[in-house]
């Protein structure tokens, strides 16, 4: 999907573009790819399940 590729450049960054992974050893360390991030699970979530518990009622309060 547009969004996944759209996050997937913003962490692995690019031509001329320093994406998230490459700002932080920690990150690049434990998930160099982004995939890996994204569909890695512990204590059964899932990068897109904790992103939605954390940003859905930000979006919500925002949108409404």
């Amino acid at each position: 999907s547009d969004a996944f590729a759209a996050a997937e450049a913003a962490y692995e960054g690019g031509y001329k573009v320093t994406g998230e992974a490459a700002q932080s050893a920690y990150l690049s360390h434990q998930w160099p790819r982004f995939e890996r991030l994204f569909f890695e699970q512990a204590n059964g979530h899932t990068f897109a399940t904790l992103v939605d518990a954390l940003y859905a009622p930000l979006h919500q309060a925002v949108k409404g």
